[in-house]
């Protein structure tokens, strides 16, 4: 199972290089069928809540915005 395909069926990739892959000759296409990762979309996307401007003080928002 690869990380990289997020999807939960197989998909075909070309994966010259990659762990999951071995060419058995020079001139193979270099495609191997892999699975992917089942996503799950509450870990996928969390959902966080977000506080509101007007809860906080002005100068810890400069702050934040500046990075």
């Amino acid at each position: 199972m690869k990380h990289a395909a997020l999807l939960p069926y197989r998909v075909k990739l070309l994966c010259d290089g990659h762990s999951c892959y071995h060419s058995r000759r020079t001139d193979d296409r270099k495609r191997k069928s892999i699975r992917g990762c089942i996503v799950i979309r509450a870990r996928h996307r969390p959902q966080t809540p977000r506080p509101h401007a007007r809860d906080q003080d002005p100068q810890v928002l400069q702050f934040e915005e500046g990075g």
